[in-house]
Order: structure tokens, then C-alpha cells, then sequence
């Protein structure tokens, strides 16, 4: 192939990749289609580079992750799957769902690593994306601006007030790590940087009021831990303690959200002392007796499980109706111990510490970040699954994609203006 040609097909690639990672960053908040159309497009980027991309995953325990845990899912669908009374067919699509989770973190690293994009500047992506999710339903008059005072849950555009908190905390995660350099670029004054970082700050703030989310305000606990690496250095600790003082702010508004756990602290007392909840009727009673039941089912078949598709049969045919219509049992690591044992919760644990082993080769504050980031969706998984909902799995695949994509790809893409190049591994 002329050398003429063989450029063209290049930037048409990475043009290709530029709009894949764009779109899934961008989108991820604001617009489920828009994500979908972004991982589309790092699947059509993939085939597209088919052989460079078997052969990469080939030298990447990655690849070998992916290869072990689709035959394991496999041989749980068509094996161990029979026992839970579920058709083949239906454990064939979830064994499809579950290995596809990884895969999407491959898609992201993948078209981030062929897009030339900084990290930074997906970060950037995320956050404006967040910031019409909250906007744009705000100034239509689809949400009342009422909102953040009344303690009225709602999701945005996200639909879900779950994934709003755990979106939110994502933002606070980000400003905190990342602190004002993230918005500077040599055109732009000094004082707009600082004007930026706090209105996304804000942005964030009513965003987790808004939500009303026990588990994402739990997963702000993740943010305090990292401030002994934030806070080196001249003038770090400022970020830090704007973020706290953000918190501080909202907490008067989170008058519902207090209520809810104070009602609901009987069912924490119970599970505590091993007791049954009398009135499973709150949502976090029913999560106690999901987490027993997923603990009965998984010690009768430890190894194997049930297979992909069991937990909505064993939720279904419950002695409690309170519970019989949630489709899986609302904590990442019993859900997959039932769905299949603990040979597959090893292999989940390991894409996790895989990615965690990756996200430290970066510099400090993108190390950081990506650290925090990983255990938020860890913290915020041990009340839901969030592997198996759009906008969860966008989640780990943007994020967990950057982590791989600064541990274990090269080249790097050229720094951002007005801010150093984060180090990388050059491990091919």
C-alpha cells in the first residue's frame, strides 16, 4: 500500500478513535445514546484494527483475563447454569453482559491509546458532560430549581438517582485530584481556572443533594483517604479543603437523606446482630435480606455458583414479596458469587487490581484520581450492581480504560497546554 494511503487510513483511525472516546466521555452523563453510539464506534475502531489489536491483547494479561473469564462464564451457562431451573439462553445472554464488562474497558483503552487525546482532556469531556446533564433539564424547567432545597430525589437526565450520586462523586473526585490546573490553558486568564473548578464543585454538590444517595454520600469516604498524597506540595492542601468546605454546605440541605438512614438504621442494627428485619419494607431492609439469601445460595455452591441468570429466579420465588421483583441482590460481590462462585469472583477481583496495579504507574495526582475513582465505583457497588447498567458501565469503562491506558500502552500522547505530562509505564 502506498505510503500516501497507508496516512490517510491512519488519520482516519485516529479521527475515528478521537470521536469514540469523545462521544462515551461527553455523553456518559447527559445522553445514554450518545455513549452507546461512542462504544459502537471503539468496537467498529477495534474491527477495523483487528490484527494489531489480537496482537496486543496477546502480550497483555489483559487479553488472557478476557480469554478465562468468557470460558468460565461459558462453562457456567452451559454446566452449572441447569441447577437454577433458568434456560440456557437466558444464562448465554447475562455470561454475554458480564464478559462484555471488560472487554468495554479494553474498547476505552483502546480508543484513548489511538485518539492522541491527553487524559486531562477527557476529563475535561466528562465534566462538561456532567455539567449539561445538571444545566440543561434546569434551564428547560424540567427540573424545578426547588430541587436542591426540598430534598426531592431525582436523577436528571440520568434518570436514576443512584447514578447521579455516584456521578457526582466522580466530579469531587476529579476537582480534588486534579485541583484548578485542570482547566488551564495558556489562552485563558488565570482567574477563570479557579471560577471553573468551583463551579463544577458546585455543579457536584447539588448534583449529590439532589440524588439523595446513601451510597455515593458512603463513597465520599473515599476522598478523605487520599489526602495525604493530595495535599503535598505548595498551596495543595487549598483543593482539599475547598472540596470539605463544599460539604459542609450542602450538609443542611441533605434533611431527607438523614431521615432515610436514621429510619432505615434498624435494618443495619439487625444485620449486625444477625438478626431477621421484621418489616423488610425499606429499601435497605430488603438489601439485608438479599444479602442473606445471596449468602445462603452461594455457600450451598461455592465454587461454581448458579450461573449468570440466577439471582432474578431465586429473587422471584422468595418467601418475601418485598423483594421478588429486584433483578439481581444489590451488592456487587455476592451477586457474582451466586451467579458464578468463587472462581469467578477471583477472576472479577483480578480485573480490578489489574486495573488498580495500572493506575498507579501514573503521575501523583492522576494516580490518585484514578485510585479514587476505582474505589468509588467499588464503594458505591456494595449496595447495587453497577456493572450490569449502562451508565455504571460507563463508568468503569472510561475510567478503568485511562487507568490501563496510562499503565500499559505507548506512546504517550503529547501533554495538554499549560499542564506537565503525566509519567507512563513504556511496558509494551
Amino acid at each position: 500500500m502506498p505510503a500516501r494511503q497507508q496516512g490517510r487510513g491512519e488519520v482516519a483511525r485516529q479521527r475515528l478513535a478521537m470521536a469514540a472516546t469523545g462521544a462515551l466521555a461527553l455523553g456518559m452523563a447527559p445522553s445514554k445514546a450518545l455513549a452507546n453510539l461512542g462504544m459502537v464506534l471503539l468496537f467498529l475502531l477495534f474491527l477495523w484494527e483487528l490484527p494489531r489489536g489480537i496482537h496486543t491483547l496477546r502480550h497483555h494479561a489483559w487479553g488472557w483475563l478476557l480469554v478465562i473469564w468468557g470460558g468460565w462464564l461459558l462453562f457456567s451457562a452451559l454446566v452449572t447454569g441447569g441447577v437454577s431451573g433458568v434456560a440456557a439462553s437466558e444464562h448465554l445472554r447475562v455470561a454475554k453482559d458480564l464478559w462484555y464488562v471488560p472487554f468495554a474497558v479494553w474498547l476505552a483503552a483502546w480508543g484513548i491509546h489511538r485518539s492522541g487525546f491527553h487524559h486531562l482532556t477527557i476529563l475535561r469531556l466528562f465534566l462538561l458532560g456532567f455539567a449539561i446533564a445538571i444545566l440543561q433539564p434546569l434551564i428547560a424547567g424540567e427540573v424545578p430549581w426547588s430541587v436542591f432545597r426540598d430534598g426531592t430525589r431525582t436523577g436528571f437526565t440520568m434518570h436514576n438517582p443512584n447514578t447521579l450520586g455516584l456521578y457526582a462523586v466522580a466530579v469531587v473526585m476529579i476537582l480534588a485530584g486534579q485541583g484548578v490546573s485542570l482547566f488551564r490553558h495558556p489562552r485563558l486568564p488565570r482567574s477563570v481556572p479557579p471560577l471553573l473548578w468551583v463551579l463544577c464543585l458546585i455543579l457536584a454538590m447539588g448534583g449529590l443533594v439532589a440524588s439523595q444517595s446513601r451510597s455515593a454520600w458512603l463513597a465520599l469516604g473515599v476522598i478523605p483517604l487520599t489526602l495525604p498524597w493530595l495535599v503535598r506540595g505548595r498551596r495543595r492542601w487549598l483543593m482539599p479543603a475547598g472540596v470539605g468546605l463544599a460539604l459542609l454546605a450542602a450538609l443542611p440541605f441533605t434533611g431527607e437523606l438523614r431521615q432515610r438512614f436514621v429510619a432505615e438504621w434498624g435494618a443495619v442494627e439487625a444485620l449486625w446482630a444477625g438478626e431477621a428485619v421484621a418489616a423488610p419494607t425499606s429499601s435497605m431492609g430488603q438489601r439485608v435480606e438479599m444479602w442473606r439469601l445471596g449468602a445462603d445460595l452461594w455457600r450451598q455452591r461455592p465454587l461454581t455458583g448458579w450461573g449468570p441468570a440466577s439471582p432474578p429466579r431465586f429473587l422471584a420465588e422468595s418467601e418475601l414479596q418485598a423483594i421478588r421483583h429486584h433483578p439481581h441482590l444489590h451488592n456487587l460481590a455476592i451477586d457474582i458469587a451466586v451467579r458464578v462462585g468463587a472462581v469467578g469472583l477471583l477472576l472479577l477481583a483480578l480485573q480490578f487490581a489489574l486495573l488498580f496495579r495500572h493506575a498507579v504507574h501514573a503521575g501523583r495526582a492522576m494516580a490518585v484520581t484514578l485510585v479514587g475513582l476505582l474505589a468509588i465505583f467499588l464503594v458505591d457497588s456494595g449496595a447495587t450492581l453497577l456493572i450490569l447498567r449502562n451508565q455504571g458501565l460507563f463508568f468503569l469503562a472510561l475510567f478503568g480504560g485511562i487507568a490501563y491506558s496510562l499503565g500499559k500502552m505507548s506512546p504517550r500522547p503529547a501533554a495538554s497546554p499549560g499542564r506537565a505530562e503525566t509519567p507512563v509505564s513504556t511496558t509494551p
